[in-house]
């Protein structure tokens, strides 16, 4: 079989070539730095944000402690590290002796507000937890850290 010699090329050669200039392309794609913005928006690696959980047992408070690792309960994806803790006492409405309904303390029920530092990206004004989990405000939220779970709503997000 005669080889197919495009000048002093052939076939073999041209497909050699195109293969090499497709590997170098890929690594390009894949190994340099991305732009940070996207459409004149800048994108941030990190941003913290912060979850209110109302009326939960006032032994909660001896499992949150800063530094611990926070998880989305639904995807068990980690979502952030524990920056900031306030706890304070839960207030609901209870009937008095008078049958009165009054705001007031609730007996061993607290409400924290947990912030919490995370990589992930803000980009168009959404806010991504680790490439996966979005961040909203007003949004219920499941988390869970090693030893505590509980339901709560983001309250802020900062970038």
């Amino acid at each position: 079989m005669d080889k197919i010699k495009i000048g002093k090329l052939n076939l073999l050669d041209i497909v050699i070539i195109v293969l090499l200039i497709l590997c170098v392309a890929f690594a390009i794609f894949k190994f340099m730095p991305k732009n940070n913005t996207i459409s004149g928006e800048e994108q941030s690696n990190t941003f913290s944000y912060t979850i209110r959980v109302e009326g939960i047992s006032s032994t909660s408070s001896d499992m949150i402690k800063v530094g611990d690792n926070i998880y989305d309960k639904v995807t068990n994806t980690q979502i952030g590290t524990i920056t900031d803790l306030k706890i304070e006492p839960a207030l609901g409405i209870i009937e008095d002796l008078d049958g009165k309904y009054i705001k007031a303390e609730m007996p061993n029920k607290i409400d924290v507000e947990i912030t919490a530092k995370t990589e992930g990206k803000v980009q168009n004004g959404e806010y991504i937890a680790n490439g996966l989990i979005r961040i909203l405000v007003g949004q219920t939220k499941e988390v869970k850290t090693k030893y505590w779970m509980a339901s709560g709503f983001v309250t802020e997000v900062n970038s």
